[in-house]
């Protein structure tokens, strides 16, 4: 006598069941992944930038507080546009204090105290 044999998620394969399930799960990877590479490339690309323009105006480069304002300009619209889609409150939180630092920076690059060194810079590169 042979034994019977129960039904078992194995034995009840459903194919086109089972293809909706894989494709659910590749939309579910493509979309962290499709979301989140574009983020990380971008975050280290600016972080790339500010370094540089922190450098260029270290060694006093009046180019770079220009740049360094156009930068600011693109992270205001980039806050800006992000209150209005994203929801999540700590993305919020963080936008606003990456906002925060670059207008303290501009504030320093644009200070009183700041034009003299940019004039000493220049005048040191022109001798």
């Amino acid at each position: 006598m042979l034994p019977e044999f129960q039904s078992s998620p194995m034995l009840d394969y459903n194919r086109p069941e089972a293809e909706a399930g894989m494709r659910e799960a590749l939309e579910r990877v493509r979309s962290k992944f499709g979301t989140t590479v574009p983020l990380v490339i971008g975050g280290l690309i600016a972080i790339g930038l500010w370094l540089w323009m922190a450098w260029a105006n270290g060694k006093g480069r009046s180019w770079a507080r220009v740049v360094s304002a156009v930068f600011f300009g693109i992270n205001t619209l980039d806050l800006l546009i992000s209150l209005f889609m994203v929801h999540a409150v700590a993305t919020l939180i963080i936008g606003v204090a990456i906002w925060l630092v670059g207008l303290g920076a501009i504030a320093l690059l644009y200070g009183k105290e700041s034009g003299p060194f940019y004039k000493q810079q220049s005048a040191t590169a022109h001798q």
